[in-house]
């Protein structure tokens, strides 16, 4: 059987958009598709800037002409908000399929306007932690390397290594003011701005994926080394105040 052949991303975004959203204000056409690292099974991310009045802010999946294409469907206030949100959180994601994608259908007043918002954001970089914030990631940190043993069963080591690999690759951007990712982002990143750790850090958790978990706890410590250390003994955070709404549930 011939295999049918995909027409380029270009194309299939241009059929997507005039489909779904012909009455959009612009549209950013960014991924892996963009920084050319695709493989065959990669999709399209489409931010599509809506007018103003559009209240139907939605993301949706769909697949055109065996493209898949992701769309973010968003008016300029909600791009704002969701920029915000990524910022709060020390992560760039919307701030860079703003500054790197293709602009559709051609360069716009609203599309340039959006984009310097984003590089000016990009370019602010993520909030400093506070020290409290740093010590709670030092306590997750901690109960994940304390929990790192080779007899335990494969499939919860599995599971501890997989949460260790965003929790300290995280710790490791953020407390030096760099933007963090999650999932494939975040190695993209360590790899970009720090490609000698990176190394050692796939290696670490390459062997600990076979029970090897001396380089991984070695790298953690070291990690943690210059924040004081693990964090267990002392360790406090006291509840959120609304748990006391909650109680009055039951004490009527």
């Amino acid at each position: 059987m011939t295999e049918l052949k995909r027409p380029s991303y270009q194309e299939a975004a241009q059929a997507a958009l005039q489909k779904h959203s012909p009455n959009a204000v612009c549209a950013f056409i960014a991924g892996s598709v963009i920084r050319g690292t695709a493989t065959e099974k990669s999709d399209i991310d489409i931010t599509v800037i809506q007018p103003d009045d559009y209240d139907d802010v939605h993301r949706f999946s769909t697949v055109e002409q065996g493209w898949p294409i992701e769309f973010f469907v968003q008016n300029e206030q909600a791009n704002q908000y969701f920029m915000q949100k990524d910022r709060e959180r020390g992560m760039a994601v919307m701030m860079d399929m703003m500054c790197n994608g293709e602009i559709y259908p051609e360069e716009s007043a609203t599309s340039l306007r959006i984009r310097a918002e984003a590089r000016k954001l990009l370019e602010l970089g993520p909030p400093k932690l506070s020290a409290e914030e740093v010590d709670d990631l030092r306590y997750f940190i901690t109960d994940l390397l304390d929990d790192l043993d080779a007899d335990r069963p494969h499939l919860e080591l599995m599971g501890i290594v997989a949460r260790l690999y965003e929790k300290l690759g995280d710790f490791y951007l953020r407390t030096r003011g760099e933007w963090s990712g999650h999932s494939k982002s975040l190695g993209r990143l360590l790899a970009q701005n720090h490609p000698e750790f990176a190394n050692r850090f796939e290696a670490a958790f390459k062997d600990a994926v076979h029970c090897k978990l001396e380089g991984l706890i070695a790298l953690t410590e070291e990690v943690l080394a210059p924040y004081k250390g693990t964090l267990f003994e002392g360790y406090k955070r006291s509840a959120p105040a609304d748990w006391r709404d909650f109680r009055k549930l039951y004490t009527k």
